[in-house]
């Protein structure tokens, strides 16, 4: 069980700051799970409508300067703010529910969500509390950049102790060495 107060807190301020249902997920809600202290927080707007960033200039609380941008995935707004000393990061969900969003995440250790509607979404089960070193590293969305996910994973792994199942491990190998030969090639030249 977790401590939700500081995620009521956060997704208070952005949905009555914004206007939009939101939920924590990823990383964040992750962290709490293992006792560990988030680094920052992913707060998804669930919604679908692509105009949203525009809304969203000018509002006294989101400021980019706070952090460095995000790598584009094409759906950070690339606006920051800090809450009560907590730095978040707005992200358009292209979601309207945490399940439809946890669908887009391409680790198992990242389908964590949190909202103040339904609360702990789940979906890597955490067998040992505080360690994830007894669940298996999966690869959930293979539609992501190989380059990005494969380190996302050997961090993964080399923060939580996990494993990678062999065959994720190849797929991604074999589809970064897809993405990397066009690059060496313009290298040359």
């Amino acid at each position: 069980m977790i401590d939700t107060t500081t995620f009521d807190e956060i997704l208070t301020f952005v949905e009555d700051q914004v206007g939009i249902p939101a939920c924590i997920a990823g990383g964040a809600v992750r962290d709490a799970l293992l006792h560990r202290e988030p680094k920052d927080y992913d707060v998804f707007l669930l919604v679908k409508e692509p105009a949203l960033p525009y809304k969203l200039e000018g509002l006294p609380w989101a400021n980019e300067e706070l952090l460095p941008p995000s790598i584009d995935n094409g759906l950070h707004l690339g606006s920051y703010t800090w809450y009560d000393g907590i730095p978040l990061e707005l992200v358009i969900g292209d979601a309207l529910t945490p399940d439809e969003l946890l669908d887009r995440f391409d680790w198992n250790v990242t389908q964590f969500a949190y909202t103040l509607k339904d609360g702990l979404l789940q979906r890597c089960p955490i067998k040992t509390p505080g360690t994830l070193s007894d669940v298996p590293l999966e690869l959930v969305n293979r539609d992501k950049e190989p380059l990005a996910t494969l380190r996302r994973g050997f961090r993964f792994q080399e923060r939580y102790g996990m494993e990678f199942d062999a065959s994720d491990l190849e797929f991604l190998l074999e589809q970064a060495l897809v993405q990397i030969k066009p690059m060496k090639r313009r290298a040359k030249v």
